[in-house]
């Protein structure tokens, strides 16, 4: 088992709030997430424990759709 050390190398990172619910997500599995200093996370080699969870879709892209067209020919 091995565990993981991400660094983030860019000028700024994406989404703080995203990485933070992603790390929520892990430590209801049981995992353990250290951040010892901004911008660098590590995980220790640990078992993941199996979570059935419903995830709602991310929808911050999508545009309304237009109601469908009729088929039929105009009166």
């Amino acid at each position: 088992m091995r565990g993981l050390t991400l660094r983030h190398t860019g000028e700024r990172l994406p989404s703080m709030p995203h990485i933070q619910m992603t790390i929520a997500t892990l430590a209801a599995r049981g995992v353990v997430v250290e951040s010892p200093e901004p911008g660098v996370w590590v995980v220790p080699p640990a078992p993941i424990r199996a979570l059935d969870v419903t995830i709602e879709p991310d929808l911050s892209n999508a545009a309304p759709s237009s109601p469908p067209r009729s088929s039929r020919a105009a009166a």
